[in-house]
């Protein structure tokens, strides 16, 4: 249980055969485990990306359709720990899904 701000090609989302537990009934690409994903309780529920600059870190948070705002708020806490361990500040922005992926399927 929990939210996590995984990266790209994290154990968790490429070591698997079966995945179907980290993205439970949704339709993915193959290419989708391969982006950072937001994790909330096990499940892939959107996808995310930090922009560091000398002063801050923008990370944007992009979830698929269907995350819930009280969800979305999970998020703060990872988004907060990042930022911190990077000895930055942090704004925390919304995306859109389709634009945050670094890898598209082809």
């Amino acid at each position: 249980a929990g939210a996590y701000l995984l990266p790209a090609y994290d154990e968790y989302t490429v070591a698997y055969r079966d995945r179907s537990a980290l993205f439970a009934d949704r339709e993915l690409s193959p290419s989708d485990m391969l982006n950072p994903l937001m994790v909330l309780d096990g499940r892939a529920v959107g996808v995310w990306r930090a922009t560091a600059s000398k002063a801050s870190c923008t990370i944007t948070l992009a979830p698929f359709e269907g995350v819930t705002k009280a969800e979305l708020k999970r998020f703060e806490g990872p988004c907060s720990e990042y930022a911190t361990f990077l000895g930055l500040g942090v704004e925390v922005i919304g995306g859109d899904h389709r634009q945050v992926r670094r890898f598209h399927a082809r």
